[in-house]
């Protein structure tokens, strides 16, 4: 009896512990699942309270601001100057076909390209220039600078780009007798040549290359630069390039004065071949010519078979020639140098011929070093 009491009795105390652990398995296991489709289901959106949109703030128009061309090109700022109606040089441009500016009294066909290439074409674009476009193209004008108000480019343009051709051939053309003395005015605005030309060659100072350039600016007689006033000079030496200065230097207005009277033994006396105060007979160039047999210059160190043929054919033969020379004969000669030029001071061209004349070869050799066999 007591054996099955026990059994039956441990049974009964292990029933409720099954009982409860299976309550206890479902309720974990069902709890497992709800957090699991908790996790995956989308969070429940909440509703922000309306907000109201803030008002557009007002619109200011952006001030202009000044184009800044200090880094463009030439070619940038020539288009944005065209755009605007203007040249790359910042002046109105030319409206319609070029004119013949050569027409202006004062311009030549070398001041015509400069101009051309300035964007200039026309006489309205000329007669409409103020003070400031003036300065404009002034800059860029180099020799020819400050001929636009001396030689009245605009009032000349204004009559010309209104057709009143009578009216500028009155003061300014062939009959501008006020104007110019009663003759013409070549195209640098100076008197014109009246009759047949004479020979500039015989003003000392004028030579072959010289005188070429002369006529090319109209210039062909004597009367006419014996006529000359300062503001003549000046318009001429703005042609003369390399030879600029000679006019006053060289004497050529007393000069001309002289052939144009026909007083040919004053000019000869003067500056002719018996000046006495050279002592010898005046080169082309207008410096003392030479007297003797000519020397061989290829001895002066510096000057070579080249520099020598040059000399030679300005008339320099001779060592006591060149030992003569002063500052005055320095630059005259300098003159015609070309790519030469500076090169007799440079290389004491006159102490060295000093020397050689006076037949000191020892201390020529001493101090210039020694004459090449050739040379000897």
């Amino acid at each position: 009896m007591w054996p099955m009491c026990d059994a039956n009795s441990f049974w009964w105390l292990l029933l409720p512990f099954l009982i409860g652990l299976h309550t206890g398995w479902w309720a974990w296991s069902r709890r497992r699942a709800e957090a699991a489709v908790s996790a995956t289901a989308p969070a429940a959106r909440v509703e922000s309270p309306p907000v109201a949109a803030p008002a557009p703030a007002p619109v200011v128009a952006a001030e202009p601001v000044a184009a800044d061309n200090s880094g463009l090109g030439l070619g940038a700022a020539a288009a944005g100057a065209a755009a605007l109606g203007l040249t790359s040089i910042g002046i109105p441009a030319a409206v319609g076909d070029p004119d013949d500016l050569l027409k202006i009294k004062g311009i030549g066909p070398k001041l015509n390209g400069v101009l051309n290439g300035l964007g200039v074409f026309r006489f309205d674009q000329i007669a409409n220039w103020t003070a400031g476009d003036v300065d404009k193209v002034d800059d860029h004008l180099a020799e020819f600078k400050n001929r636009i108000g001396r030689e009245e480019w605009i009032p000349q343009a204004k009559l010309l780009a209104a057709g009143k051709d009578a009216e500028w051939e009155r003061i300014y053309g062939a009959a501008a007798a006020a104007a110019a003395g009663g003759v013409a005015l070549t195209a640098i605005g100076i008197p014109a040549a009246v009759g047949d030309p004479d020979d500039l060659l015989k003003i000392k100072g004028v030579g072959p290359k010289l005188n070429g350039v002369l006529n090319g600016l109209g210039v062909f007689r004597f009367d006419q630069i014996a006529n000359w006033t300062a503001s003549d000079v000046d318009k001429v030496d703005d042609h003369l390039a390399e030879f600029q200065n000679r006019i006053g230097r060289e004497e050529w207005i007393p000069q001309a004065k002289l052939l144009a009277a026909g007083q040919h033994d004053e000019w000869e006396r003067q500056y002719g071949t018996v000046k006495k105060a050279a002592g010898a007979a005046m080169l082309a160039i207008g410096i003392p010519g030479a007297v003797g047999d000519p020397d061989n210059l290829l001895q002066i160190k510096g000057i070579g078979p080249k520099l020598n043929t040059l000399l030679v054919g300005l008339g320099i033969t001779r060592f006591d020639q060149i030992a003569e020379w002063g500052a005055e004969e320095i630059d005259k000669v300098d003159d015609h140098l070309g790519t030469f030029k500076n090169r007799i001071t440079r290389d004491s061209w006159v102490e060295q011929a000093g020397l050689l004349a006076k037949g000191m070869i020892a201390e020529f050799e001493a101090k210039f070093g020694k004459l090449d066999s050739e040379n000897k």
